[in-house]
């Protein structure tokens, strides 16, 4: 895995995982807990320059679930990486200096830390196994075979994703099978995604489907696997269309059903951006464009496109969205400008949009950021003074619920057992 898919993963669990009290989570997910919470506090803190009251910073993260204790080895693996400056007066913080890098230079860096902290092999099956899950569910005898795993290895696994709610499985109405889902991406049993893995069995059909991340949106003019392309025709990948010049065209992207809570039409809205601007790179007729990257963060920047004769069909499926306006340069008559409509959905899709294209992924918006960053603004932290509001909810903290093997190996470790697999 790529160390910014690994950063991605990371922040994905980590809820789940900092509301979990238990022998399992402390010996198997130390470093996935802290690293995984240093991603999300660099959601909080980025910005910020100077923290002169770091307190406040303790409320924001309590609100999100995680403790005091994790925010301060969270820090040090910040400080570590030299994404912030801790200040201590006393053995207390006094001031945080933060210097948090885009997020693309953000994610990978964090993943790379977690590489070099040698974390345990069931870390390192947990992350591959979400991962692979967040393109389709499996049947989890195949889960166990394809990632080199025993049985007693994926009890744990199981165990720790269902107390966190990042695993699930449920029972095939077809053949009974065990499968397995992680409902941070699938709310439904998706039967389809199912069909194609019965009928390729041979292939690594979710390796395959996750080859599109590498290049999302992807003309499918250039995909001539069999399995990718069954994949399409099934509805199993969303290939949006953007009819231009060289006729109508389909671009492909990895499925993410539910990821961050993310509403259908954000999604929609930025894989639409990046077909239009996938179009302009693989099929224009006039002058294609270089670098994708670049038109979009000048879009973010600039807000407008153009003056180009291919807009007006080219950017057509924008303008349907709401994500903009088409116009016609008045300094010419067959040249057209796309003007984003300043929004903050408009805004927020084309974050996401940039994301594809750097992380290669939409990443995870907490429902509690956009508020606990607002504790930050002068004045703003007296609202969340009372105990009331910055109680930990102790409801929300879950003790892992371990099966019969992981019960065992629990007791494998008082005798004075190995902790790892």
């Amino acid at each position: 895995m790529e160390n910014k898919i690994i950063a991605a993963r990371l922040q994905d669990i980590n809820e789940g995982m900092v509301r979990q009290i238990g022998g399992i989570t402390e010996v198997y997910y130390n470093k996935s807990k802290r690293l995984g919470a240093a991603v999300r506090i660099c959601n909080i803190i980025k910005g910020q320059d100077v923290i002169t009251k770091p307190e406040i910073l303790l409320i924001a993260a309590g609100e999100m679930g995680i403790s005091a204790d994790t925010v301060d080895k969270a820090l040090g693996e910040l400080e570590e990486i030299g994404y912030i400056t801790v200040h201590r007066t006393g053995g207390e913080i006094s001031k945080i200096e933060e210097r948090i890098p885009l997020l693309e230079d953000q994610y990978s860096q964090i993943g790379e830390k977690w590489q070099g902290s040698s974390p345990t092999e069931i870390e390192r099956a947990t992350l591959e196994i979400i991962d692979d899950l967040m393109v389709a569910p499996q049947r989890e005898r195949e889960i166990v075979k394809k990632h080199g795993i025993d049985n007693k290895a994926f009890a744990l696994i199981s165990d720790v994703g269902k107390s966190g709610s990042f695993y699930k499985n449920y029972k095939s109405p077809v053949d009974g099978s065990s499968i397995g889902y992680s409902p941070l991406y699938h709310d439904e049993n998706p039967e389809k995604i199912m069909a194609l893995f019965d009928k390729y069995p041979e292939e690594d059909v979710s390796g395959k489907i996750r080859s599109i991340r590498a290049y999302q949106g992807m003309p499918v003019d250039v995909i001539n696997d069999p399995v990718l392309m069954e994949a399409i025709r099934m509805g199993c990948i969303p290939t949006p269309s953007v009819n231009s010049s060289r006729g109508t065209k389909h671009f492909a992207f990895t499925p993410l059903k539910g990821v961050g809570k993310l509403e259908k039409n954000l999604l929609e809205k930025a894989r639409a951006i990046i077909s239009c601007v996938r179009y302009g790179q693989h099929f224009a007729r006039i002058t294609r464009i270089a670098t994708p990257l670049l038109i979009l963060k000048a879009l973010e920047r600039r807000k407008r496109i153009g003056s180009h004769s291919e807009i007006l069909r080219q950017y057509a499926l924008l303008h349907k969205l709401g994500v903009g306006i088409i116009s016609r340069d008045p300094t010419s008559t067959d040249r057209y400008t796309f003007n984003l409509l300043d929004t903050p959905e408009n805004m927020r899709a084309l974050e996401l949009a940039i994301q594809y294209l750097t992380i290669k992924e939409p990443t995870k918006e907490e429902p509690k950021i956009k508020e606990v960053r607002q504790l930050f603004l002068p004045g703003m932290a007296g609202i969340y003074g009372s105990v009331s509001k910055t109680r930990i909810d102790l409801q929300s903290v879950k003790t892992t619920t371990l099966s019969d093997d992981s019960i065992q190996q629990i007791n494998y470790l008082l005798i004075g057992g190995s902790s790892g697999y």
